[in-house]
Parts: structure tokens; C-alpha cells; sequence
């Protein structure tokens, strides 16, 4: 029996050196918030380090719409919201946005506001490498 687990830890390494990933790497959660017609998606890769990327996407139905997003580990935070914004019938896009925490753990929550005009929240969301829950 001890001889089958040393088996499988060294296919284990072998494989995570050959593929370059780890299956903390290959982890994903995401969102979805909407207010009236306009929506905006989000997906959260999360990595063996101190670093994620956020990719995603948001309609604005009518008016300028924002959303922003943060990480946070502890009393640590990645610095100012990142933000995207859409006018009245436009989409928006963006791919691997990072957000890095240079401490020990790195992000390990993320936080998502969806803004109407005069930045007012209508809706936010919060993501861990387990899952993700709504605030409001």
C-alpha cells in the first residue's frame, strides 16, 4: 500500500511539472449581477501565488453602469477598485485583469459592486476559491 501512495505522489509531481499547473491553478468562481436589463459576468481564476484575474463582461441597458471589483486577504487589500464602464446599449469586455496582494496567502476574497449612475450600489457579490455569495 505504501508503495501504490509513492506511486501516485510521483505521477502527482510528474504531472504538475509537465502541465505547469496545480489544481489550485485550474480553480475558477464567478458571478453574475443584474439590474433591470443590464447585466455583467465575472469569472475569477485563481492561482497558486499571489495573483488573480478577473475576465468579464458588462451591459448597460440604459445609462452609464459601472462595476468594480478588489481582492482582500485579511486586513490587506489589493489598493483601488478596478473598474469598467458601459454607456446606454454598450458591452464591454475585459480578459485576465490581475489583482495582487504581495503577502503570504495572497487574495484570498474577492469583492464585485454593480453601479448605477452617481456610482449608487445596486448589487454586490463576493467570491472565494470555494464559492461566491451576494452581500445585496
Amino acid at each position: 500500500m505504501r508503495v501504490l501512495k509513492s506511486l501516485l505522489a510521483v505521477a502527482a509531481a510528474v504531472g504538475t511539472l509537465l502541465t505547469g499547473t496545480t489544481a489550485a491553478q485550474a480553480a475558477g468562481t464567478g458571478w453574475t449581477m443584474t439590474y433591470g436589463a443590464t447585466q455583467t459576468k465575472g469569472a475569477v481564476t485563481w492561482t497558486g501565488g499571489r495573483t488573480i484575474y478577473i475576465s468579464g463582461s458588462l451591459h448597460a441597458a440604459s445609462g452609464l453602469r459601472r462595476v468594480c471589483y478588489w481582492g482582500v486577504n485579511g486586513n490587506y487589500d489589493t489598493g483601488n477598485a478596478k473598474c469598467h464602464a458601459a454607456n446606454a446599449g454598450e458591452t464591454v469586455t475585459w480578459q485576465d485583469d490581475p489583482l495582487s496582494i504581495n503577502i503570504p496567502g495572497g487574495v484570498q476574497k474577492v469583492y464585485a459592486v454593480l453601479y448605477i449612475e452617481d456610482y449608487v450600489g445596486v448589487h454586490q457579490v463576493w467570491c472565494t476559491r470555494a464559492s461566491c455569495g451576494t452581500l445585496s
